[in-house]
């Protein structure tokens, strides 16, 4: 993959990207994809936050390759500058283990940095071993203990 000319763009919300998307998000946990309806109605919701992007990265041939979300919000703590979340980063099966994970997760990093976050955080199941020594490997370190509760 370090000769494919790859380029990450952000998603515009078209059927087809949508549905591209549905296919790509759907392999993280193999679950169904989200039908197109409802990838609509989220890509609407993400869209009315002024700083919730989601973003692909395709290959020469426009063929979606990963994916990743950057929420980008203000704070009111430490010095005020905002913070940002990186999240549903998937990697293509078929591109999996060919730099396009890191490739995303910089152009991630420069993203919250030309808006001037102060951070960049993920969460990621504590079953993902693999996905932990990746995010290491790019300077991430663990911070805190993330918590949840089922609603």
């Amino acid at each position: 993959m370090s000769d494919a000319v790859m380029a990450v763009r952000e998603v515009q919300g078209s059927d087809e990207e949508l549905r591209q998307l549905a296919a790509l998000l759907a392999t993280m946990d193999d679950e169904p994809e989200l039908p197109l309806a409802t990838m609509r109605e989220r890509y609407a919701a993400m869209r009315a936050f002024p700083f919730y992007r989601c973003y692909l990265m395709v290959d020469a041939d426009d063929v979606p390759l990963g994916t990743f979300s950057l929420l980008l919000f203000p704070v009111m703590v430490h010095d005020g500058r905002p913070e940002a979340i990186v999240e549903g980063v998937v990697v293509a099966p078929a591109a999996r283990g060919t730099g396009i994970g890191k490739a995303m997760m910089h152009e991630a990093m420069r993203l919250a940095r030309e808006a001037g976050a102060c951070k960049l955080a993920l969460s990621s199941s504590a079953r993902r071993l693999r996905a932990h020594a990746f995010y290491r490997g790019l300077g991430f370190t663990e911070h805190g203990i993330s918590f949840s509760t089922a609603l």
